[in-house]
């Protein structure tokens, strides 16, 4: 309890002791303090090696820089080749792209403007992702736009108006903080109010514009610009154009007139540059690439003269920056923040324009973790900034870390935010503070930029929203994409905010399941339950339980902050690059932490920069390097076999990003280079033997990744600096390469991935997020739904995800359908119900059996004995996740800490058998919908046990209801609230979103709460919620929650039990020829027998089956039966009817349904996996071909060949038998024309 008390001193002098100490000092409670994102370096350290890794992968070697301004001629190239590409038929080319997302994380974001003309309209400059505005950014759903896909490769930092003519805006490119240099490309200038921007010319040596205004002289608009320069590898980057820059002729030239450094030759480099109440110019200055005159503070009355401020703090050992602040209302007052060897040395200010300054308090961030002596944590130098209140000069905000305020000029402050709340104390907001604007006039209305995008207060920072909605301008390095078709679930790594997780369709939220810079991602092509993210070097996290939660497995520091890592599906292994003349292997990455050092000779003086293992042979690995080798490694895994295969023929000795490798054939390859000034695409078709210079007509810009289409191996995309580009036919020196990405950003992209299943494109740009394409894949049909538990006429959303879809028919399960695209559907009856959407006209369909439950609606009271003590009617209970993919409600049994049940054997509880799982997730269990129409009174009772911390996280519970059919939610009561017994036992909870929920120890504890506030009501709904976080440092190993026997005491409220066909449906069977007839009853009356009956095109129907009934029962009952008397390409009906034993016959619903061909070629998991002696192997063909079905060892022998003959388009099943093998993993792989696909299955003896 050290840390604890050392915690609790550090807050002692705020104002809120009494209400953290009755947060963390309960009896018996356990102390939980929220983790640190996993950053070992410091932000200075993370950017600069960025930096230092792409300028690797980038520069000319034979210039010794990276000349970026060959950029603007490349965009001139694809401008043109996309204005005349119809009269060019490129199938590739014309690929359409769907953005991804995220669209809840911002980015980083250092340039903001209140626009002048429309009230409550807001521009945003990304470091990386171009110039964006929102309409209004008071509105919590309001969206970004983006200005024009040029910008998307620009880094925007300074963004200003003219006062005299405010359709004019300027914004300033280029970041230059001397950890690690972006350039840019001078100022641009629009006279639209934004609506178009044209680069001034006399600007395009601006490299780096820290800062801009536009100042009102005697009625003339004059414009002022801090730029800078830079030097790196012997080059000089905007040396001739650096200093305090003035244009009284709106940009069309410019005259220097900041002074020189005293005693040198060059001139002050100007970091921030501000206009006082009174016109007067103060510019608090940068240190230079010499490392020369930081900390000084100047200002100017005519723009031309200039006084350099007699302060001392350019004397200060390491200085670098100052940022100042003006007070609107008073010329008078400024405040400044000056940065020393990455810390912030002073909090200055004066009241008498500079005659004096004083050194005043500092802000002490609350964060355990954060000096009370530097607020930025060691990143002064890029997180600092400060501004003050229009109204009131007593009052500024000022950010590093996080945000403070201070109300008495500096004299105190009071944190407003916290990165990640501070359990709770403070409102949330991004670390990394970069840009705050007050409203013109305003005291309230507040904008912050960070790196996480941007941020709204109305109330002067009392209270936060995050203003990123579609404001995409992530930094993705790489991307991995789930094997199963037609689903979204895909992995991104980001710089400076994590790794995250897709599992929508379209434009959507992510999760972030890993922290710090998210770096290369992979996904077990055949096991997905095995997911890997990583951070920077050799730094991994894993996932077992298909991306529900991720932990950490470190390694070293080797290889790249950024490092290229490749994983094999079929053999478990993962490959990643090392420290020179190595790579390392993880050789049990779904399990544990075994890594080695591999030596090869071929990588003596040189690091490996391009991982890819072969799909093709096991255990064959292909190394790029750094100075351009391309090794290949036999049995990579253990002793190894290196050969080179790409010297001689006269490459470049430069950073190979990428090795793809045709999934069709192994000995075609094609290489990317990605370095400016050189032949970046190289192709072989015979395994390295001889090689082709594909460079054909491509600009000079970096390459990074390519992508060879599955079904035809001319076809290639690549990842440029300037978005995705692609060819129709490799063809050497001739090759021709078009835009691929007319809709598409025009942006920095790094990486493609596609799965077989379908071939679904997906890219990860650098600026701009993960974008995706079909123009590989084949029509498939995929949907997702906006929830699977719902209630009697509650709308259910259905989203299509198909791939190539044209058309669209669903099927709700209940005799309704649809032809829209993106359908909402309520059903009228409880029960279960498949839903199936068919696509372009039957070409796919995508079936998902009993996927909506629609929970029942029942009377009043409901006693344990009719369901409430879960040993009858399990269908009035279920759960889901509603966020963070992990459902841990199971009803059963329990045998691990929590085993007290009031009756019966069974309960309601967070896993039956083991502790809670540890992610970052919701998981909810619904009741029925109950009846309180009659007046009086009604209370809701359960038994609840629980095993927690006691204090308000990791994780907590509680209950909340709906009285519109599941439509919205309130949470029931509060902690201490007179109307319950034993109800919450925490008034505020850190995870629990809005605090009152249990969060201690109980066994078996009666607990109630009078409900009679709902009487009138004739659907009351209650549910469950469990809320877990993983960042917390204890209270994990808990066994979680547990309930039993539910009841709703009070009036009587009569819903007559229904006699119901609940579903029915027909379903074509995945192995050989038939159709699956299934229906489940929730309830049945006297019910003898079902007919089933049949008919085809033009006939009636004929009776084909009797099943025996359930008589009276009020419970649900499941039913089906196969139909094997079909044939493809046939239509047919269904229809069933119960008979009751007075004879009673009563139909239901219709079913048509053709039997299809397969539509594609598709290998299915063995079952039973694991197997012994014998399993079963599935198989699809769409066509007639020649089929061969072959069993290997793990060492890639051929064990038996199960088929090898001509077969016909079908479903297919073979036997294979083991009786003679040992027990192990077996690889098997069918083959058909040029289609294969492979899996593993393991033989257990």
């Amino acid at each position: 309890m050290g840390f604890l008390k050392k915690f609790l001193l550090a807050f002692f002098s705020v104002t809120f002791a009494v209400t953290i100490s009755y947060h963390f000092l309960q009896p018996s409670t356990d102390y939980i303090s929220r983790k640190e994102k996993d950053r070992p370096y410091s932000k200075a350290q993370r950017i600069g090696e960025a930096f230092k890794l792409d300028f690797k992968k980038t520069v000319d070697p034979n210039l010794g820089y990276v000349p970026k301004e060959r950029l603007t001629e490349a965009r001139k190239i694809a401008d043109q080749k996309i204005k005349t590409r119809n009269l060019r038929k490129s199938a590739v080319a014309s690929a359409t792209w769907t953005e991804r997302g995220p669209d809840n994380v911002g980015g980083r974001t250092r340039a903001l403007m209140w626009d002048p003309n429309t009230i409550n309209k807001v521009w945003a400059g990304s470091s990386s992702g171009g110039l964006w505005y929102i309409n209004d950014i008071t509105n919590a759903s309001a969206t970004w736009t983006k200005v024009d896909d040029f910008w998307d490769n620009i880094g925007v930092v300074s963004i200003a108006y003219d006062p005299n003519n405010t359709n004019i805006f300027y914004a300033g490119t280029g970041e230059n903080w001397r950890q690690g240099d972006f350039r840019g490309e001078g100022i641009w200038k629009s006279t639209d109010a934004g609506a178009t921007w044209a680069q001034l010319q006399s600007s395009t040596a601006f490299y780096y514009v820290n800062d801009l205004v536009v100042r009102n002289e005697s009625g003339s608009s004059v414009l002022y610009a801090c730029t800078d320069y830079g030097y790196d590898k012997g080059q000089w980057h905007g040396s001739g154009s650096n200093g305090i820059m003035r244009s009284t002729d709106g940009g069309l030239t410019f005259t220097k007139v900041g002074p020189n450094i005293a005693g040198k030759t060059h001139p002050i480099a100007g970091g921030d540059i501000e206009i006082a109440a009174d016109n007067r110019i103060w510019v608090g200055s940068v240190k230079n690439a010499w490392g020369e005159g930081g900390g000084i503070i100047m200002y100017s009355d005519d723009g031309t003269s200039w006084t350099v401020d007699s302060t001392s703090y350019h004397t200060i050992s390491g200085v670098g920056r100052i940022d100042l602040a003006v007070a609107p209302s008073n010329a008078s007052v400024l405040y400044g923040l000056v940065e020393a060897n990455s810390v912030v040395q002073n909090v200055i200010y004066t009241s008498n324009k500079g005659a004096s300054w004083q050194n005043k308090t500092e802000p002490n961030d609350q964060d355990p973790g954060i000096p009370s002596s530097d607020f930025s944590r060691g990143q002064a130098w890029y997180d600092l900034i400060i501004q003050v209140d229009p109204n009131d000069a007593n009052t500024a905000i000022c950010g590093g870390i996080d945000l403070f305020k201070t109300t008495n000029a500096a004299s105190s402050w009071s944190q407003l935010s916290h990165w990640y709340g501070l359990f709770g104390l403070y409102p949330e907001v991004h670390a990394d503070q970069h840009q705050i604007m007050f409203k013109t006039g305003s005291s309230s209305e507040v904008i912050f930029a960070n790196d996480g995008g941007v941020f709204y207060s109305s109330n002067g920072g009392t209270s936060f929203t995050m203003m990123n909605n579609d404001y995409n301008v992530t930094q993705f390095y790489a991307c991995a994409i789930h094997p199963t078709s037609a689903t979204d679930h895909f992995l991104a790594g980001a710089q400076d905010n994590g790794s995250h997780s897709f599992t929508s369709s379209g434009m959507n939220s992510t999760t972030e399941v890993s922290g710090g810079d998210g770096a290369y991602t992979h996904i077990d092509q055949d096991e997905p339950t095995y997911q890997f993210t990583s951070y920077v070097y050799n730094n991994f996290y894993r996932s077992t339980n298909g991306g529900s939660s991720f932990s950490s497995v470190d390694h070293a520091d080797d290889g790249h902050f950024i490092n290229p890592s490749d994983y094999d599906d079929a053999n478990d292994r993962m490959y990643a690059a090392d420290k020179d003349g190595f790579y390392l292997l993880w050789s049990n990455p779904q399990s544990g932490s075994s890594f080695t050092e591999k030596s090869l000779t071929a990588l003596s003086g040189q690091q490996v920069s391009a991982v890819t293992v072969s799909p093709h042979t096991a255990n064959r690995v292909f190394f790029g390097t750094e100075n351009g080798d391309l090794i290949r490694v036999d049995n990579a895994h253990a002793s190894t076999s290196e050969t080179v295969i790409n010297s001689g023929f006269g490459m470049p000795t430069s950073w190979i990003n990428c090795v793809e490798i045709d999934p069709n054939d192994e000995n075609h390859i094609v290489l990317i280079f990605s370095n400016f000034g050189i032949s970046n695409v190289w192709e072989t078709t015979d395994g390295g033997t001889s090689w082709s210079d594909c460079e054909g007509d491509l600009p000079d810009m970096p390459i990074r990744w390519a992508l060879i289409n599955p079904d035809n191996e001319k076809e290639v995309l690549l990842a440029t600096e300037l978005g995705v580009w692609s060819t129709d036919m490799l063809n050497g020196t001739e090759t021709k390469w078009e835009p691929a990405n007319a809709s598409q950003a025009n942006v920095r992209t790094d990486m493609l991935k596609t799965r077989s299943s379908d071939n679904l494109v997906i890219a990860a740009t650098h600026g701009r997020g993960l974008w995706s394409t079909d123009v590989f894949a084949n029509v498939n049909a995929g949907f997702s739904v906006s929830n699977t538990i719902a209630y009697v006429n509650q709308s259910i959303s259905f989203t299509d995800g198909s791939i190539k879809a044209t058309s669209w028919s669903w099927n709700f399960g209940d005799g309704n359908s649809s032809t829209s695209q993106n359908p909402s559907h309520s059903y009228t009856n409880p029960g279960t119900y498949t839903v199936a959407l068919t696509i372009n006209a039957g070409a796919d369909t995508e079936t998902r059996t009993n996927l909506i439950h629609v929970m029942p609606s029942l009377g009043t009271p409901f006693t344990p004995a009719l369901g409430g003590n879960f040993e009858s009617n399990p269908n009035y209970f279920d759960s889901e996740s509603t966020n963070g993919f992990i459902d841990v409600w199971e009803m059963g049994t329990p045998t691990n800490a929590l085993t007290t049940l009031n009756s019966g054997t069974n309960g309601w509880k967070t896993l039956l058998d083991s502790d809670a799982s540890v992610g970052n997730y919701t998981s909810v269990l619904y009741t029925p919908s109950f009846n309180f129409t009659a007046a009086g009174s009604y209370s809701l009772h359960f038994r609840k046990s629980m095993e927690a911390s006691g204090s308000n996280a990791p994780f907590g519970v509680f209950v909340e209801y709906s009285i519109n059919d599941g439509a919205t939610w309130t949470r029931l009561g509060s902690n201490g609230d007179g109307n319950g017994t034993n109800w919450y036992d925490q008034s505020t909870h850190d995870v629990a979103t809005g605090g009152h929920a249990w969060s201690g120890n109980y066994s078996n504890e009666a607990t109630s709460y009078d409900c009679s506030s709902l009487a009138g009501n004739s659907s009351v709904a209650f549910r469950f919620v469990f809320m877990m976080s993983k960042f917390y440092t204890a209270g994990y190993n808990q066994d979680g929650f547990m309930i039993d026997d539910f009841e709703i005491q009070g009036e009587t409220n009569d819903t007559s039990l229904p006699v119901e066909l609940s579903s029915f449906t027909v379903a074509q069977t995945s192995v050989g020829k038939g159709f699956k007839l299934q229906w489940k009853t929730e309830s049945e009356l006297e019910n003898a027998f079902w007919i089933i009956e049949k008919k085809s095109s033009g006939t009636s129907f004929i009776e084909i089956a009797q099943l025996n009934g359930q008589g009276t029962k009020a419970t649900a009952t499941e039913y089906s039966f196969l139909d094997q008397d079909v044939d493809y390409n046939s239509t047919y009906t269904y229809r069933i009817a119960d008979i009751s034993y007075a004879g009673k016959i009563e139909y239901h619903d219709e079913i048509t349904a053709t039997l299809k061909l397969p539509q594609k070629f598709e290998l299915a998991q063995n079952y039973p996996n694991p197997f012994n002696p014998s399993t079963t192997i599935n198989y699809s063909l769409a066509k007639d071909e020649n089929v061969k079905l072959e069993v290997y060892s793990i060492s890639g022998q051929l064990v038996k060949t199960l088929v090898k003959e001509n077969q016909s388009a079908g479903n297919y099943n073979v036997v294979f038998e083991a009786n003679n093998l040992a027990s192990g993993i077996y690889i098997y792989r069918l083959s058909s024309g040029k289609q294969t696909s492979i899996r593993k299955m393991t033989l257990l003896k």
